[in-house]
């Protein structure tokens, strides 16, 4: 089995933010790529991983790849459209999150597919600066990271085509022409 870990972005506002494509491919007997006849079948394994470090992640596997995609472009244009709702003093150089609004926006707007919610959070970073933030839960676990980085992600899944990248892989390790 050979997985390819290929970087996609880096966090802006969180330095240590990695988003990766993970791709990974068998000859075993659920093989990636098999001929049968005339037809290749191509069945294809990856996922994306949101990360800090190896103890510090999210894991998207492909099956759920567009329903993640779909809720954290709706997730930061909620939270976009309300950012002065949710934290009134998001200038100023402490700042906090709106309880009231927080609860009104988990009862009235949140979302959650596939096992994953999505919900505004204060992000800080190693210098305890404050930042809007985005937490993602999902398979029992949490993870936060800064709004602007959140915009980023939107931005490069917007242009993304995983089957895409999958095919490119395959070609480059010599699978399929």
């Amino acid at each position: 089995m050979l997985k390819i870990d290929h970087l996609l972005m880096r966090g802006y506002v969180d330095k240590d933010l990695r988003v990766s494509f993970r791709y990974k491919f068998s000859d075993a007997e659920y093989a990636t790529v098999r001929q049968h006849g005339d037809f290749i079948f191509i069945n294809p394994t990856y996922a994306i991983v949101i990360s800090r470090s190896f103890d510090d992640s999210i894991f998207i596997p492909d099956r759920k790849y567009f329903a993640f995609v779909s809720l954290l472009t709706k997730t930061v244009k909620l939270i976009s459209d309300d950012l002065y709702k949710l934290f009134p003093d998001v200038n100023d150089i402490e700042f906090g999150i709106d309880h009231k609004m927080l609860d009104i926006f988990r009862v009235e707007k949140a979302m959650s597919t596939n096992g994953i919610t999505m919900l505004p959070t204060v992000w800080s970073d190693s210098n305890s600066k404050c930042y809007p933030g985005i937490e993602i839960c999902g398979d029992n676990r949490c993870f936060k990271f800064p709004l602007e980085d959140a915009i980023a992600m939107v931005q490069l899944f917007s242009t993304f085509d995983p089957t895409n990248m999958g095919m490119n892989i395959l070609r480059m390790i010599g699978k399929i022409e």
